[in-house]
């Protein structure tokens, strides 16, 4: 078994016993982008909008301020915020609905090795949950095992080895 395919199939046992805690995080985070885009909204049917008083020098005479276009300064200014809001809206929905396919990418990923580990054995499946979900290492596995840290090890190798399998096996298919 290469080392580089060992490390592989580490990494995915992490992924696979830290998924819950991922998913968590990108669903609350999903939670305060609709918030976000909520507001957004609420400003928006309000008309929410301050504009800066015109940059040019004041004149105290009674007139409106238009363009060749006929629009004010004011009706420009509320479009363009108006615009500027629709579009932080936009890039908002945009990233839930990324969130979104990570998330399933990530319930996709762990789908097959999720289904394989049902029929592992009952000490093996304990032993990758010590370490792979709750982080401990060998010394501490064996520990609350009782078993040696040796055996730990075997346990570990053989345990990866069949996950390697499992991923063999589903290329072929």
């Amino acid at each position: 078994m290469s080392r580089d395919r060992f490390k592989k199939t580490e990494d995915k046992l992490y992924n696979y016993f830290n998924k819950e805690k991922k998913i968590a995080t990108l669903n609350y985070r999903i939670e305060v982008l609709k918030k976000q885009i909520d507001k957004i909204n609420q400003e928006l049917r309000e008309c929410d909008i301050n504009i800066e008083i015109e940059s040019s020098s004041p004149r105290f005479e009674e007139r409106v301020q238009s363009s060749s276009d006929g629009t004010s300064y004011a009706e420009r200014e509320v479009i363009r915020i108006t615009d500027l809001k629709l579009k932080r809206k936009l890039s908002k929905e945009i990233e839930i609905e990324e969130i979104k396919e990570e998330i399933e990418n990530i319930e996709l990923d762990n789908s097959i090795l999720e289904y394989n580990l049902q029929y592992i054995n009952e000490e093996w499946y304990k032993l990758l949950e010590l370490k792979y979900k709750f982080k401990k290492n060998e010394t501490q596995i064996s520990l609350e095992m009782n078993i040696s840290q040796s055996q730990v090890n075997k346990i570990k190798q053989k345990a990866i080895a069949n996950i390697q399998r499992w991923e063999e096996w589903r290329k072929v298919e």
